[in-house]
Order: C-alpha cells, then sequence, then structure tokens
C-alpha cells in the first residue's frame, strides 16, 4: 500500500508540468473561455487530452515494468509473485498499445474529416 502512495504523489507533483498549467508557457488544456467556443477548439481539447494521456502513459509504464520486475526478481520461487508480475506485464502493454491505438484512431478520423490538418503527436 505504501509504495502505491508513493507512486501516486510523484504522479500528482508532475501533472502540472505535463498538463502545462503554467498558461505563459501554453494556453492551457482548454482553449478557449465561454461562448466564443467552437468546434475547432472542441478538436484543439480532445488534441490536448489525448496529448496528456501520450505522456503520462508512457511513465507510468516505466514505472509499472520496474514494479513487475521487481516482484519478478523477488519472487523466489512464489508462483503467486510470478504470476502477479506476468499479469502486471501484460496489462501494461496492453494499456500503452490502448493509449496508442487511441490516438491513431482518432488521428486517422480527423485527417478523413481535414478538421485539423496539423493534429500531430505532441504538437504544440
Amino acid at each position: 500500500m505504501r509504495f502505491y502512495t508513493h507512486i501516486i504523489t510523484i504522479l500528482i507533483s508532475y501533472i502540472p508540468y505535463v498538463t502545462y498549467a503554467d498558461e505563459s508557457k501554453a494556453g492551457g488544456l482548454v482553449p478557449c473561455s465561454g461562448p466564443d467556443c467552437n468546434f475547432s477548439q472542441l478538436v484543439q481539447l480532445a488534441q490536448n487530452i489525448i496529448n496528456f494521456f501520450v505522456v503520462v502513459v508512457p511513465f507510468v509504464a516505466a514505472v509499472l515494468f520496474a514494479y513487475g520486475g521487481f516482484l519478478y526478481i523477488t519472487a523466489a520461487g512464489e508462483s503467486s509473485k510470478v504470476s502477479k508480475a506476468h499479469a502486471i506485464f501484460k496489462n501494461t502493454v496492453f494499456g500503452l498499445v490502448f493509449t496508442l491505438a487511441a490516438w491513431l484512431v482518432i488521428y486517422t478520423i480527423l485527417a478523413g474529416l481535414d478538421v485539423l490538418p496539423d493534429f500531430w503527436l505532441l504538437s504544440r
């Protein structure tokens, strides 16, 4: 339980950096305010959210791979720890593939609709 508390604390401390919370560096997560929002700004919001996940997920995956590797190395023949480590590895790979596939689907749809031609991974 203590391990998860440390991981959550680390992730929460990096959220302002990853979400570009400093408005002097970027426009923020929501590109508009009030009644002046339109469809292109909704698409920009979707791009900002996807970019957030594409940035955060590899860091979380690296931590989970390290934790799974630690469990695997320290298993000492315990089949429950080995199976738990295998499940962590499998779910982490699934999460990475799911995140990148979601980005690819959104990119393909938006490119087909020609809604946002500069929609690209981590574009700013």
